[in-house]
């Protein structure tokens, strides 16, 4: 009887969305930072593929821990778990239907452990935390107009944060992606967004690499952010582009 009375509350905990031809699973686990380790499962034929979407390493760019090295970061705490690695993301692939609880648990407890681990173990300088304060940004600004959404490749689909569908007729996307002034965050977003315009979509993407003028930027790292997305703009020039854009 207890068990039962308690379902609903229980249910409510693991939140799952729909993002393009995939669920994002809320699970009970939490990163350092209190975010919810979620977990994105794709099916395949009659089998799930569960993953953290590279989560683990976006959280760590999000503290200011520089992940030059993802794949080797990721590869002890992925192999404590009997996960795989591959393009800065924890994974198990081929899971059976009734294995999935267990598979989600496993995927989120690697990526939890990872970052916290990391963070532990990290020594931080002081800057401003463009992610969290991003963040807060957009939900003061402009609440309830971006969402988080699988964009697809040409390589594969990309899960962002921050993406704005317009309600004209063309139906275009908007992605505005916040970057932190490290190797390994440059290298990702460069490489995601190089993926995304040289994939199927059939509609117009806007891309907006989005950087805090706080950091001491070189003009080669700018280049860099340039070769991806057509538009970058620094955090503080950033809300009347981004007005004009989503006509808020």
């Amino acid at each position: 009887m207890m068990c039962k009375s308690l379902q609903p509350t229980l249910s409510s905990l693991h939140a799952c969305r729909v993002i393009g031809d995939a669920a994002l699973v809320d699970t009970t686990c939490l990163y350092p930072s209190g975010k919810v380790v979620q977990v994105l499962i794709r099916q395949t034929g009659r089998e799930y593929l569960v993953s953290d979407d590279g989560a683990a390493i976006r959280e760590l760019q999000a503290t200011g821990i520089s992940v030059p090295d993802a794949a080797k970061v990721l590869r002890a705490y992925a192999r404590k778990f009997g996960l795989s690695t591959e393009d800065g993301a924890m994974y198990e692939t081929r899971v059976a239907a009734e294995d999935l609880p267990s598979s989600i648990r496993l995927v989120a407890n690697a990526s939890q452990e990872a970052v916290a681990k990391e963070t532990d173990t990290h020594t931080f300088r002081p800057h401003r935390h463009l992610k969290s304060v991003f963040a807060e940004f957009i939900q003061t600004k402009f609440p309830d107009r971006f969402e988080h959404k699988l964009v697809p490749g040409k390589n594969r689909p990309h899960l962002f944060d921050y993406v704005y569908e317009s309600q004209d007729n063309d139906h275009h996307l908007v992605i505005v992606d916040p970057v932190l002034r490290d190797a390994s965050s440059i290298n990702a977003r460069v490489v995601a967004h190089l993926d995304v315009r040289s994939g199927p979509m059939r509609r117009e993407v806007e891309q907006i690499l989005v950087y805090d003028e706080e950091e001491p930027w070189s003009s080669d790292q700018l280049g860099i952010l340039q070769l991806a997305a057509p538009a970058i703009v620094s955090f503080q020039k950033m809300e009347p582009l981004l007005r004009q854009t989503v006509r808020a």
